[in-house]
């Protein structure tokens, strides 16, 4: 079963439900500088996403740690492969612009 904790960022939307907002999901670990300082670099684009953080070491998200272990952070948005290692803002904006378009 995946472990997940969800974050919504509600703070600035204009009329949309965070249950609308495009999901962004980041495969972390405790403790991880780089999965901070992308989220850091995202700053105020995470209002327009919802955020979710999958914790690859915890018990039952085995396949993920197998997967990701040496690639944190991973971003996916809306369950399509984004970026790793870092965070690509360019892309992001990219891909975040066609899942509200939609």
């Amino acid at each position: 079963m995946l472990k997940i904790r969800l974050i919504s960022q509600l703070r600035n939307i204009s009329n949309k439900s965070a249950s609308n907002l495009p999901i962004l999901t980041l495969f972390t670990k405790e403790d991880c500088q780089l999965c901070h300082e992308a989220l850091e670099k995202l700053g105020s684009r995470r209002e327009k996403v919802q955020l979710q953080e999958v914790d690859i070491a915890e018990a039952g998200n085995e396949e993920w740690y197998d997967k990701f272990k040496y690639e944190i952070p991973v971003f996916y948005l809306n369950k399509k492969f984004l970026c790793k290692n870092r965070i690509d803002l360019e892309k992001f904006d990219i891909e975040l612009e066609k899942a509200l378009s939609t």
